[in-house]
């Protein structure tokens, strides 16, 4: 079916339009199809395009196939925010820098809370490219002077710059970790779970006395926060923290232990998990069997653990 057919099937509400097989129509667009897509894209109804756009993110999770970056590009120019928002979300894996400026700008001036949060958020992994060095310089600048001026502005949404704390905590500089500690002690509940993630996103082991306390508070949040930065430090030193909220009362915090403890790896690791793969609950199962699976996937070969 040719490209104008389809889209006044969008526009017309046909929901045979918003099928899998249908939506692939807009996946790897050409230049001449996106621009058509643009042109036609206001005059689908707001509900349908949010639709469309959820959709299509989902697809491409399911399927690597799918390519909806041309799609997503346009959403983000949406007159609604919640288009706006899925658009950012649906490019989430996207990591050519010609999405810096458009983050950078909906960050800073969008009406919408919701959309600056996300855009904060979704910066971050231009972050960790830049730590690993596959952004070019500048680029990381205008990344990170971004997101600092937007966690220090105290106009700012509470959300909004406890996402660019998150962002910025994968960057291994002296002023992040002040960062990170002011906000962990700053009394504001919302900034301390921020807080707690940036420390796993630091990765740096000299978090962890404080990941191990948070993972006996009283708040399920914070466990679940805590316990997962602490597999993203993925120091062999938390194993028995993690580990024993593997008998916690909620099931998040159980599950996100699994993963943890999935990403630290080891054959301790390895043994605490084991037991879990005749749990009751096929849910801890599943998870514990894919945290093994990682879990020999990161075992060292060449280390002494691996070797006793």
């Amino acid at each position: 079916m040719a490209l104008n057919k389809y889209l006044e099937q969008l526009i017309g509400g046909d929901n045979e339009a918003l099928s899998s097989k249908a939506l692939a129509r807009l996946s790897g667009l050409d230049s001449g199809a996106t621009k058509e897509l643009a042109e036609t894209w206001p005059r689908i109804d707001a509900e349908r395009r949010r639709e469309i756009v959820s959709r299509a993110a989902q697809l491409s999770e399911d399927s690597v196939e799918f390519d909806f970056s041309d799609l997503f590009k346009i959403a983000i120019k949406d007159s609604d925010s919640n288009v706006r928002q899925l658009g950012i979300q649906g490019l989430w894996e996207y990591e050519a820098p010609d999405l810096i400026e458009p983050l950078v700008t909906m960050m800073a001036s969008d009406d919408d809370p919701g959309v600056r949060s996300t855009a904060a958020l979704a910066l971050g992994r231009f972050i960790v490219l830049g730590e690993f060095e596959e952004l070019k310089p500048g680029d990381l600048a205008r990344v990170e002077n971004a997101l600092r001026e937007t966690y220090e502005s105290a106009d700012e949404d509470i959300e909004v710059r406890a996402r660019a704390l998150e962002s910025l905590g994968a960057r291994s500089e002296d002023y992040v970790q002040e960062m990170i500690e002011r906000a962990h002690g700053s009394g504001n509940y919302r900034m301390r779970l921020s807080a707690i993630h940036a420390m796993g996103r630091n990765c740096d082991p000299r978090w962890l006395p404080a990941l191990i306390e948070e993972m006996a508070d009283d708040e399920a949040e914070v466990r679940f926060e805590a316990v997962g930065a602490a597999g993203m430090v993925a120091d062999q030193s938390a194993i028995n923290a993690v580990a024993d909220l593997l008998e916690d009362d909620d099931r998040e915090v159980q599950m996100a232990a699994i993963d943890a403890l999935g990403h630290i790896g080891g054959r301790r690791v390895k043994q605490q998990l084991r037991p879990l793969l005749n749990h009751e609950d096929e849910g801890l199962r599943g998870a514990a069997e894919a945290a093994l699976d990682e879990a020999d996937f990161d075992l060292d070969p060449l280390s002494a653990e691996y070797r006793a």
